[in-house]
């Protein structure tokens, strides 16, 4: 009876392995950063110089999990900051959780109109770089704490954000703290540009809680 390929094939192979004609394949087993190196450590696996199908990476790739942790991997962006402001917290409440003020120590934000105010409060928001967004509260808790999510959203860059936002009466004062969080779409550029991205957003963070600060002070 004539062999069919797959049987020669097999055929093929238990005689190159019985002759030990063997190829070496070196595997990394150590990483750093993600980067693979095959410097030391690595795994010896014999494989017939004709048989590449049988080549298979170990069952558990230290590669894989090195980059589990990586900030490449990730398209989450967080950023927190706090600041002292000589007033209580009822006044830094009312000053930057009016919409009207917005604009005036935010820089980001173009435009802001509240479209709900009964129930879970809803603004709309327009912001630099045409991004628009509806913004939904989950806790609305004068003066002491806010809670929101982000919908609707239109943008070549996010895709969810979230926050929240306390007012902790401290000495003669009020200590507030932002707690943002931005998804941004899983594009290549963007796990590229991550760490500037960032950068920007806390920057700009610290930028209008500074500003919000002088004007609320100076009032």
């Amino acid at each position: 009876m004539k062999p069919t390929p797959f049987r020669h094939y097999e055929e093929e192979r238990r005689s190159n392995l019985l002759e030990g004609k063997l190829g070496v394949i070196e595997i990394p087993e150590h990483t750093l950063h993600g980067i693979a190196t095959t410097t030391r450590h690595t795994t010896k696996r014999f494989v017939p110089r004709n048989d590449r199908m049988a080549y298979h990476l170990p069952k558990k790739s230290t590669f894989a999990q090195a980059n589990t942790d990586s900030p490449m991997k990730s398209n989450t962006i967080n950023t927190k900051h706090s600041i002292f402001i000589k007033r209580s917290p009822e006044q830094v409440w009312d000053y930057t959780q009016n919409f009207d003020n917005r604009k005036k120590w935010d820089k980001t934000v173009v435009k802001a109109e509240v479209i709900q105010s009964k129930g879970k409060r809803m603004v709309k928001m327009k912001m630099k770089g045409s991004t628009t967004m509806t913004i939904e509260y989950k806790v609305d808790q004068r003066p002491n704490k806010t809670s929101l999510h982000a919908k609707d959203i239109q943008s070549s860059l996010i895709i969810a954000a979230g926050g929240s936002w306390t007012y902790e009466k401290q000495d003669e004062g009020t200590l507030w703290t932002q707690t943002n969080n931005i998804v941004l779409k899983d594009t290549f550029w963007n796990s590229l540009m991550f760490p500037l991205y960032k950068n920007i957003y806390l920057s700009q963070l610290i930028t209008a809680m500074k500003l919000a600060k002088i004007m609320i002070e100076k009032n």
